[in-house]
């Protein structure tokens, strides 16, 4: 491609959207079907919550150390029980008192601890499948650890309060004031060494009735997001490796020859009259040729362009299409056109007007046919008319024809013959236009032999089909031979793509609409 950004605008990354909506789509909704599906088969599981409250029982007091001095770890126990959590001597503790058949790994797995920054509250949160038994093992680990608590605090009273009576014996019988002193701390010691409760449980867990996971909502939408993402990087990705030109915009500025016309991927294949079971070319395309036609008039400025060979770099480009109904707008604006089938290789015309194939070209090339043998004369229906064209004008419309005649093992020696040479001189004198529909460049040699002997050229790409390499390489193909004037038709592409460009952007109407 040139050098140029690849998106400069907004349009430029709508139309990378537009041209891989199918793949956007589809990633989203297999990442959202995948999302869903893993929710539902995903197991529920039940989150269940036990709170304990941590007292400072001796903080007015200072009874917890002997000489006195109130005890540094009132604050930081709830932070210090949380990270107990997590013992095995705990778990195991609760899976004796529950008489579970978990290990203490399972268990441990299933419990939490975490401080409650605002209100210094320990939370012990348990996840389980069923939601009795996380409720369940939130009260155990709960209790085990008032339990343990306790314990360790009046354990704590005890030590205090022997210390005292210790130092009570040291006291002299005449030292009556600290004697009263020391037992009054001492009887406060002991009362708190059997009944102190400087931890508890402040809230029971509850049974959960809904689980915190799968969540099939929140996981779809989260597929669903996951997907569209992915599915524009991959339109993105997937642009950046895509050698085909896709707009006319594109090919023109890769080529550098003036576009003359767009073509409609509906349009190619289609008839200019409804034969062999072919559609017709709607009114919209037929108006599109009718514009390439009136911008032929100017390809080589006042000089007209009588001899015009239509070809592609590759098959299935759309000349054939764009050949045949160029030939027919021009016999309905009153040229006496003739169509010349020289793609002898592939040859399509007799099937799509219906007509003769033999004899033809190659069978006048051949010596096997007289001229008058070998042309045909095709109406043109009524469809190609344009507006305000009468009936019996329209009737009258007509182009000639020479389909392609005969197989012949050297097509392209044919084609370089005097003979051919003079036919195609003799019947520029006779007609106003002569539109060759000829072999795709890239393919064959054949077109090669034809450009010499032609006023003009057009050549046919394909959007979203020929590369930026196969492109170039037609162009090349031309660049061999001395300069004529050449121009482009943009075919294969969606009605609404490059309005700007163009003759798809709007809409009109005349007769009856396009089904």
């Amino acid at each position: 491609m040139s050098d140029s950004p690849r998106y400069i605008t907004l349009r430029d990354y709508v139309r990378v959207l537009r041209a891989h909506r199918l793949l956007i789509v589809l990633m989203t909704l297999v990442f959202g079907a995948a999302g869903y599906a893993t929710a539902a088969w995903e197991k529920p599981v039940y989150a269940s919550q036990a709170t304990i409250v941590f007292r400072a029982a001796n903080a007015d007091t200072g009874l917890v150390s002997p000489d006195g001095s109130p005890s540094p770890a009132q604050d930081i126990r709830p932070s210090v029980a949380a990270q107990l959590v997590k013992r095995p001597a705990l778990s195991e503790a609760v899976k004796n008192s529950l008489g579970s058949s978990l290990s203490v790994g399972e268990l441990r797995a299933k419990v939490s601890g975490r401080v409650d920054p605002r209100t210094n509250l320990l939370i012990v949160e348990t996840r389980d499948g069923d939601a009795k038994f996380a409720a369940l093992l939130a009260d155990g680990y709960a209790d085990e650890i008032v339990l343990r608590a306790t314990r360790a605090e009046r354990k704590r009273y005890a030590v205090a309060a022997k210390s005292l009576e210790r130092r009570l014996k040291t006291l002299g019988k005449d030292d009556l004031l600290a004697q009263a002193n020391l037992r009054s701390r001492f009887a406060q010691l002991e009362a708190l060494r059997d009944f102190a409760e400087p931890v508890d449980s402040l809230e029971r867990s509850d049974v959960p009735s809904t689980p915190i996971s799968p969540k099939p909502v929140r996981t779809t939408l989260l597929g669903l997001l996951v997907g569209f993402t992915l599915g524009i990087l991959a339109a993105f990705l997937r642009e950046a490796f895509d050698r085909r030109l896709r707009s006319a915009g594109d090919i023109e500025e890769r080529l550098d020859l003036p576009l003359l016309g767009h073509v409609t991927d509906d349009a190619l294949g289609r008839n200019p009259i409804a034969q062999n079971g072919r559609k017709e070319l709607t009114p919209l395309d037929i108006e599109a040729f009718r514009i390439l036609r009136a911008n032929l008039e100017f390809l080589h400025g006042d000089t007209p362009v009588k001899s015009l060979a239509v070809t592609s770099g590759l098959p299935e480009e759309g000349k054939t299409t764009v050949a045949l109904a160029l030939t027919s707008v021009n016999a309905v604006a009153g040229k006496k056109t003739l169509l010349i089938e020289c793609d002898l290789r592939r040859p399509s015309l007799a099937s799509r007007l219906e007509i003769e194939s033999k004899p033809g070209l190659t069978d006048y090339l051949t010596g096997q046919a007289e001229p008058s043998e070998v042309i045909r004369t095709v109406e043109v229906g009524r469809a190609m008319a344009a507006p305000g064209t009468s009936a019996s004008e329209s009737a009258e419309a007509a182009f000639a024809c020479i389909p392609a005649g005969s197989q012949i093992p050297f097509p392209a020696e044919a084609l370089r013959s005097t003979r051919f040479r003079g036919l195609l001189e003799e019947v520029s004198e006779v007609y106003d236009a002569v539109i060759l529909d000829t072999a795709p460049l890239l393919s064959v040699v054949d077109t090669r032999e034809l450009i010499p002997l032609v006023d003009g050229l057009l050549l046919c790409v394909r959007s979203k089909k020929t590369t930026d390499g196969e492109a170039v390489a037609a162009k090349d193909a031309l660049g061999r031979f001395p300069d004529r004037p050449t121009a482009l038709v943009v075919t294969g592409l969606r009605r609404g793509e490059d309005s700007e460009y163009g003759y798809y952007g709007y809409s009109y109407s005349y007769g009856s609409q396009p089904g």
